[in-house]
């Protein structure tokens, strides 16, 4: 399936400048059998047959979907989901999509129809709008793919109280990485220094002001998104000419 992605390969030729497009003319097919909505347009019910299947395979504790995000389905066989966003780092936007809940029920595996998911998602984006992808199991066929990002979930523990409060509002100025458009299911808790903590719709801690949330007393299932050139999630970008990635610090993505 990955082999139909403009992806960054190693040895790649004619590399364009940073963050831009490998092929901006891509064309990506629709398949019919896949739904594609945005959320918002999703009928209750398909809705909730969708929560049900995140939360038992993917831990999913709030819908993770705001209103004009992405969608996709075959009814009571597959769900794919894209949120609409931007990657910001070093005074550069571009508009991104963070890709998730990419579920097949175990009946119908090794029929395709992942790929019909993935590739009618694409088509449904905009051509400008590229997207990213988590894989921990990573196909053959990504062997001589670059990886965007690479991170692991580290288990940590609260050893101390900090005093943590839940704010009304997201507050993501300053931090790099992917941002959403809309913040649904995500968590953000103040300290009494102003330092934050933004925790995911599954509860994950994904960014920290302080090198450390040995402090944080706030709700979470105490996993952190640890970014490293070690990590064993990788993230990919589809249709995107990117440096080699800098592990040195976090970045915030969906």
């Amino acid at each position: 399936m990955w082999d139909a992605l403009p992806i960054q390969r190693a040895g790649m030729k004619g590399g364009g400048e940073h963050l831009t497009a490998i092929h901006p003319d891509f064309m990506y097919p629709a398949y019919p059998d896949v739904y594609c909505k945005k959320w918002r347009d999703v009928d209750v019910h398909t809705q909730k047959w969708a929560m049900a299947i995140w939360c038992v395979h993917f831990g999913i504790r709030r819908c993770p979907l705001g209103p004009h995000d992405l969608f996709l389905w075959i009814p009571y066989v597959a769900t794919l989901t894209a949120k609409l966003g931007a990657w910001r780092q070093d005074g550069i936007e571009i508009e991104m999509a963070s890709v998730g809940c990419n579920y097949v029920d175990p009946s119908h595996r090794g029929k395709g129809l992942a790929q019909h998911m993935i590739l009618t998602m694409a088509h449904a984006l905009s051509a400008k709008r590229k997207f990213m992808f988590e894989l921990q199991n990573v196909p053959s066929s990504l062997d001589d793919a670059m990886p965007f990002l690479r991170f692991s979930y580290v288990w940590i523990p609260a050893l101390f109280d900090g005093g943590y409060v839940e704010t009304p509002r997201i507050d993501a100025r300053g931090i790099p990485g992917f941002h959403p458009d809309s913040w649904d299911g995500y968590r953000m808790f103040v300290d009494p220094r102003g330092q934050r903590v933004i925790t995911d719709p599954h509860d994950d801690i994904v960014w920290s002001d302080s090198s450390s949330v040995l402090d944080f007393d706030g709700p979470s299932s105490r996993y952190v998104r640890w970014f490293s050139p070690y990590g064993n999630i990788r993230v990919y970008a589809q249709n995107l000419y990117f440096s080699t990635p800098d592990y040195s610090r976090p970045a915030l993505i969906g």
